[in-house]
């Protein structure tokens, strides 16, 4: 009998410890919504999956449905704690509101005209991110934005 209690103290104890764990891990981890506050400067479009023989491919990279261009060039990206999104550029600025879907892994960023454009979230450190543009859910990976935190 001793060693049943003596068991269900252990099993107890266990899934306590690994409760308390799991807790701490989701405690400790980054949330994307507060590390991509700030300014962050365009440091480059890299194409990944575009060819000379797949130049359209590169046309719908900045051209999506409606063809209006999404092309960001040089420009100064700041995000806003009140989900507000100021692009500087070289003819003035533009505000879009933006959130993080999915598993913190999906920007989406709607203009006050209707627009939306979503990116995947593939790197986001204190002094760097990368985001791949996405047309659609069959073509992934076109294009990927770099970014440098401005401090």
């Amino acid at each position: 009998m001793l060693t049943k209690r003596w068991l269900i103290l252990v099993y107890a104890a266990l899934f306590t410890l690994n409760i308390m764990g799991f807790a701490w891990m989701i405690n400790a981890a980054t949330n994307p919504e507060k590390a991509i506050l700030g300014q962050w400067k365009e440091a480059g479009w890299h194409y990944e999956r575009v060819n000379s023989k797949t130049d359209t491919l590169r046309k719908e990279v900045y051209y999506r449905a409606g063809n209006e261009p999404v092309v960001h060039k040089a420009e100064t990206w700041s995000f806003l704690p009140d989900g507000t999104l100021v692009l500087n550029r070289e003819h003035g600025e533009e505000t879009a509101s933006w959130c993080i879907k999915g598993r913190g892994n999906i920007l989406e960023l709607k203009y006050n005209d209707g627009r939306k454009e979503h990116y995947d979230l593939t790197t986001l450190s204190d002094d760097s991110m990368t985001l791949n543009f996405e047309l659609d859910t069959q073509i992934k990976g076109l294009a990927k934005l770099t970014f440098d935190r401005l401090m």
